[in-house]
């Protein structure tokens, strides 16, 4: 590697072993006419994951351990931009790559990346992020890659920071939010800040979601309280875009792209020992078992999407008094009320319908 890296590949990880040893395996191949660095932040690992990554000697290794205790005292949890930030402040380059433990690119993926970002440097664009699209592999339907939307604003599950963009915003929240918003967080803090968040259709990725320790049934509360907390921060921003609240918590778009190397077969390996483990649950089968899976996590997602848009309906609507004559608040508030309830059931029925 040149001694100035051209992209800076970071990920988190904890107790993943065989599938952080797949992401790692797909980055290097991504990157091998590439000037890169691997950075990876590990939780505390008990299942040789550490072990491994110290005997890496391209790998940087930042061990920060976030469960058990010390002197009999619990650990302090730390939150996702605690932890990230470790990764995103030790970059070297300005093109910070974020995949995840559980990720493999697509061939061609980083270099498209890459290209698309200068590309729109070149153009006169300031950019802030590249959001890569990503398939969740046994979930997503065939063909189809998607990214991010919340409120309007595209946010990056995978994809290219520009670090003088993070340095400039202070980098991931590391105080509001647990994990579940603080990736939008950092998404919004760059447009607020005037970078464009613009998502590569070339860069593609692979997600494989059903590892044990993933929370497979979205922990409602928790994703409540991070998503809660992300409003009660852009409300301001939030009210100057109505259009955007329709939209509702998250809104998807997608693109379609046929995989003809079928590429998601090298999870194939690490899903089966997880199967074989005593003490894991046994990995999902079935079509008729991923779909009664896909089926309860979108019921709960719209449980909670109808809880958060009756709190956001009535931020808008404290707002709307403020400036809007009294007898005009009425009608905002059928309006309002029906989407909070409606908004979340429309696209349970367009899911339904796949």
């Amino acid at each position: 590697m040149a001694d100035t890296p051209v992209v800076s590949i970071v990920l988190g990880s904890y107790n993943r072993f065989d599938f952080l040893k797949l992401a790692i395996q797909s980055a290097r191949e991504e990157t091998r006419d590439i000037p890169h660095e691997i950075i990876v932040v590990d939780g505390g690992s008990d299942d040789g994951s550490v072990e491994w990554l110290t005997l890496q000697k391209d790998i940087i290794t930042i061990v920060q351990h976030n469960r058990g205790e010390v002197d009999g005292k619990p650990i302090r949890r730390k939150s996702w931009g605690y932890f990230m930030n470790l990764a995103f402040r030790s970059a070297q380059a300005d093109a910070i790559l974020m995949m995840s433990d559980d990720t493999i690119f697509h061939a061609g993926a980083v270099k498209n990346g890459l290209q698309f970002m200068q590309s729109q440097l070149d153009a006169g664009n300031k950019i802030g992020a590249i959001p890569f699209y990503f398939h969740d592999v046994g979930i997503d339907p065939a063909n189809t890659y998607k990214m991010s939307v919340l409120f309007g604003q595209p946010f990056l599950n995978h994809g290219i920071y520009r670090k003088q963009a993070m340095i400039e915003v202070n980098f991931a929240d590391e105080t509001t939010y647990e994990f579940f918003a603080a990736d939008a967080d950092v998404c919004y803090k760059l447009a607020h800040a005037g970078y464009a968040v613009i998502p590569c259709e070339t860069a593609l990725m692979l997600h494989c979601p059903y590892h044990p320790l993933r929370h497979i049934n979205t922990p409602s509360d928790r994703w409540m309280r991070d998503v809660t907390a992300l409003v009660d921060k852009w409300s301001d921003v939030l009210i100057k875009r109505p259009s955007n609240i329709i939209h509702g918590y998250t809104d998807i778009k997608t693109i379609t792209y046929v995989d003809e190397t079928h590429l998601a077969r090298v999870f194939d390996d690490a899903l089966a020992k997880l199967e074989q483990a005593d003490n894991l649950p046994q990995t999902k089968t079935t079509n008729t078992e991923v779909r009664l899976e896909q089926l309860e996590n979108r019921l709960q997602s719209v449980l909670v999407a109808v809880r958060y848009n009756i709190r956001l309906s009535e931020q808008t609507m404290q707002r709307i008094d403020q400036v809007q004559p009294h007898d005009s608040r009425p009608w905002y508030r059928r309006v309002l009320s029906t989407w909070a309830i409606f908004a979340p059931l429309r696209k349970m029925k367009a899911y339904l319908s796949k």
